[in-house]
């Protein structure tokens, strides 16, 4: 949190599993998503859909990322998690 002169005052961990499990696809929009998890890391069109993603480490110490997918309709379509050594490289927009 930010204090009136923009000094950062306190902070808090927002992705975690249990804001990972409140997202449901076909109900959950762009912005509860960015409410619940905070900015994406990485944010690409796939298939026609748009992909988020994170990275972090949910057991601290095996990296993992997380993609958020949502259709033209601004809903999430799907949730996945896959071990960061299998993931892609870094090349989508912020």
């Amino acid at each position: 949190m930010f204090d009136g002169n923009g000094v950062i005052r306190s902070a808090r961990q927002v992705l975690t599993e249990d804001n990972i499990h409140r997202l449901v696809p076909r109900k959950t929009t762009r912005e509860e998503t960015r409410n619940l998890l905070g900015r994406p890391g990485d944010v690409y069109q796939m298939n026609g859909s748009e992909a988020w993603e994170w990275r972090f480490k949910p057991l601290g110490f095996a990296p993992e990322i997380l993609v958020v997918y949502f259709g033209a309709d601004g809903l999430v379509n799907r949730v996945t998690r896959v071990p960061e050594s299998f993931g892609g490289g870094r090349t989508g927009r912020r």
